[in-house]
């Protein structure tokens, strides 16, 4: 009482109000992104986006801006939801057909489910030149002399077909793998390179019709 009452006299406050509504929770923080997947009502027509926000609020926020500028009509936001926890590529390859000798060097690389394979040949026969985001379950092996680390992580790749996404995948871990390298040499540390093996455990096509690009939300984070 005594400190509103100085600030009344001061002029810092005006008016002072009374509740005994004793509100006790709060709203964590949260500063890092995460995989969204939200769906708007375009015109006469649904869309659905994948892309990183650090709540639901932000995601709606970005989500909002990205339409405005890209799209035409009035919109209305349908669904916004948080999404697996997975990485995100795209693929941005200027080459759109894999050459047998590629392909040669990556089954050294990646161990394929052929069932997989064939679901996706014939999906890619119909549609050859469409581009659809495939969600991958692999298990990673890092092998570094005979220790060997193995973990299991899920991409979301946007591409032609599973051949293509895992590609993607493993040039995607061979350059984080790189850029450890290159952090530890900065610092004087050694580091010691891994192999890297990869295998699908499971692949599917999900119906998310376009990726709000990383940096496109790295705005909001502030």
């Amino acid at each position: 009482m005594a400190k509103i009452r100085f600030s009344m006299e001061a002029d810092g406050i005006k008016e002072v109000e009374v509740s005994n509504q004793n509100r006790l929770a709060f709203e964590n923080e949260n500063k890092f992104l995460y995989p969204y997947l939200a769906q708007a009502q375009i015109g006469d027509k649904k869309h659905k986006f994948l892309l990183y926000a650090t709540g639901l609020e932000n995601s709606c926020s970005i989500l909002k801006d990205y339409i405005e500028l890209n799209y035409m009509f009035g919109f209305t936001l349908t669904m916004v939801k948080e999404f697996d926890s997975c990485v995100i590529l795209t693929d941005n390859l200027k080459e759109r057909k894999i050459d047998d000798a590629t392909l040669e060097e990556l089954k050294d690389t990646f161990l394929l489910n052929d069932s997989v394979t064939e679901e996706d040949e014939e999906e890619g026969d119909s549609k050859p030149n469409e581009k659809k985001f495939y969600q991958i379950e692999t298990k990673i092996t890092f092998t570094e002399g005979e220790n060997e680390d193995e973990r299991v992580q899920t991409f979301v790749v946007n591409t032609f077909n599973v051949d293509r996404a895992m590609m993607l995948i493993t040039h995607y871990l061979k350059n984080k793998e790189e850029e450890c390298e290159k952090q530890a040499k900065e610092k004087g540390h050694e580091f010691k390179k891994r192999e890297i093996h990869t295998a699908i455990e499971s692949a599917k096509p999900i119906p998310v019709g376009r990726f709000i690009p990383k940096e496109f939300s790295m705005a909001y984070m502030e």
